[in-house]
């Protein structure tokens, strides 16, 4: 039996019908190097965090497929809404471009323009 067991699938559906209506259940299965394999069931109430976990993915994702859709269509200067954006993201950063001072011209140079001929 080999020990290198590795997540092979995992899958979430949303239930519209029977006992678990409403809720999302789903499947997980591993396998290893010898092809054998063992799954277990999500019960709705181990889904919650599964779906936590990807739902900003989902949202992000179906964003950008719309906009990439509108581009392919030219109506892209249709779209009327920003990008998706979550409350706890953190804004991207801004570059500001930083300016080096000039350096200040010195105090005396030991020249003068207006030196009298002696």
């Amino acid at each position: 039996m080999s020990d290198d067991w590795r997540l092979e699938k995992i899958e979430l559906e949303f239930i519209s019908y029977g006992e678990d209506k409403g809720k999302y259940t789903g499947k997980i299965r591993f396998q290893n190097g010898a092809y054998e394999s063992f799954s277990f069931r999500i019960r709705p109430e181990m889904a919650g965090p599964y779906v936590d976990l990807i739902a900003k993915d989902v949202v992000k994702g179906a964003d950008n497929l719309a906009r990439r859709l509108c581009e392919s269509l030219g109506i892209a200067d249709q779209l009327q809404t920003e990008p998706v954006k979550f409350k706890d993201e953190q804004p991207a950063p801004v570059e500001v471009a930083v300016q080096a001072e000039p350096e200040p011209a010195p105090k005396s140079t030991g020249w003068s323009l207006f030196k009298k001929d002696k």
